[in-house]
């Protein structure tokens, strides 16, 4: 398989399976061209088709071959809009697919659930007050769980949990959430053990969660 490294500032990175052969592809842009091309995740669909979040919105890729070297097609997909198939900030940081078509797209400033079939996106921010809703808007890191709960680290708010079939983020992790260590609540990644244990990056050091 191909080995596609996202880069800060300089685009894609496409290595060859054999790893003799390498493309540094870069998406054009007439401004921001860092940011652009300044790779934050990627996630990968069923047909091969990658997903790249960038610094400028979300954009595509799919790999194909230039005189026997690897390279990639890149195409910008989304970005911000106040519209219905708009995002809700263009500093994109973490993306998760969730279904067929659709996928959790974590901004700078707030959450987008994407449908790609519909091409629209449903946007969810922090409510003050309402104790179901995000913790924060700014969202750093997402991550899909064993049992297809979604995990989604902020920024300053901690670690949200949203599971199939609920209608509110649940304030599952409140030693982390509202600790008085700021550190702690700005979660940086997410990742779960094939036994359930939960291990949470932070500028406080690294946790671990395991569920009674």
């Amino acid at each position: 398989d191909h080995l596609v490294i996202g880069t800060w500032g300089r685009g894609v990175l496409i290595i060859s399976p054999d790893r003799q052969h390498y493309t540094l592809k870069k998406m054009f842009a007439e401004f921001n061209d860092v940011q652009v091309n300044t790779i934050e995740s990627a996630t990968l669909d069923e047909n091969g088709l990658i997903y790249f979040a960038t610094k400028m919105g979300v954009m595509t890729g799919r790999i194909t071959h230039d005189q026997g070297r690897p390279d990639i097609e890149l195409k910008q997909l989304l970005r911000f809009s106040h519209n219905s198939k708009g995002l809700t900030h263009d500093m994109v940081h973490s993306m998760v697919r969730i279904e067929k078509d659709k996928f959790w797209i974590g901004t700078e400033y707030g959450l987008n659930l994407y449908d790609r079939h519909t091409g629209t996106v449903q946007k969810v921010y922090y409510q003050d007050n309402n104790t179901g809703s995000l913790s924060n808007n700014l969202i750093t890191c997402l991550y899909k769980g064993k049992e297809d709960e979604i995990w989604i680290g902020t920024y300053q708010g901690g670690v949200n949990l949203f599971s199939p079939g609920n209608v509110r983020f649940i304030d599952k992790l409140p030693a982390v959430n509202h600790s008085n260590e700021k550190g702690m609540r700005y979660v940086k990644s997410i990742h779960q053990q094939s036994d359930g244990t939960l291990w949470i990056g932070t500028d406080y050091g690294l946790l671990s969660y395991t569920a009674d």
